[in-house]
């Protein structure tokens, strides 16, 4: 049978505990409807703020407004309805809104090595065994890098370019001049380029850049039939206003 996930909202879970209080943003909760216009909680996430690299103990019980790392505390799927993928919509929810907050730079959490592959499938990498110990059992550390996104002006979420990367790759000085040679200026064609493998290096045309776009004896000519190709255009992605509040 297929499950389908309700809409994911984020709304308060536990007004009483210390999280909701003061950490009210790191809250996303799974709902779905009730035929009594209530609705009935199916999961949800929750975390505090770290100005910590790592996770201690102390760093959990405390939360640091403004801080950039993200520290999960738990989550939690009702019993009646775990393996339907919801822990898993959840976090890639809560990974998705904190990449486009763009204020944050990692989310920690702690597993049991059986929960490993859980996590690994959600984009998390251990960190090997946490410093906190409790329950009598180890405990893994794991670290998802939050992506470094910024938002257009039409919704699309572009990669951010790093600070220099445009002046570094503009300077005509940061590449040696390479004395190229057109393909057209060889008498056979193809045949005069390569034979059972590429015999040059391939470089970009553009004169300020000339950076090696293959390398020599790495590709092996394959003739065929011509075909045409088709340019598919890029679907519109739309991120909501206020990701994750």
């Amino acid at each position: 049978m297929r499950y389908t996930l309700p809409k994911i909202q984020l709304t308060p879970c536990h007004p009483s505990s210390f999280r909701q209080k003061n950490a009210a943003e790191l809250f996303l909760c799974a709902f779905v409807p009730q035929t009594d216009s209530g609705r009935a909680l199916l999961g949800y996430v929750d975390g505090v703020l770290s100005s910590e690299a790592t996770l201690t103990s102390e760093s959990m019980s405390t939360h640091v407004p403004g801080a950039r790392t993200v520290l999960i505390h738990g989550v939690c799927v009702s019993p009646n309805v775990r393996g339907r993928g919801i822990a898993s919509a959840l976090l890639l929810e809560y990974q998705r809104r904190l990449a486009a907050a763009g204020s944050y730079d990692r989310v920690l959490l702690i597993a049991h090595e059986d929960k490993a592959s859980f996590y690994e499938r959600v984009g998390f990498k251990s960190r090997g065994i946490s410093s906190i110990s409790f329950a009598g059992t180890p405990w893994l550390e794991f670290e998802w890098v939050v992506p470094v996104d910024t938002i257009d002006s039409q919704g699309i979420s572009q990669a951010a370019i790093p600070p220099g990367l445009l002046a570094a790759l503009q300077n005509q000085s940061a590449l040696p001049p390479r004395n190229g040679q057109l393909f057209s200026s060889f008498e056979k064609g193809i045949l005069d380029v390569s034979q059972t493998s590429n015999r040059y290096d391939l470089l970009c045309v553009n004169e300020r850049c000339g950076s090696v776009i293959l390398k020599r004896g790495v590709a092996i000519l394959h003739e065929r039939e011509s075909v045409q190709v088709s340019v598919c255009t890029r679907p519109q992605v739309g991120y909501e206003n206020n990701p994750l509040a």
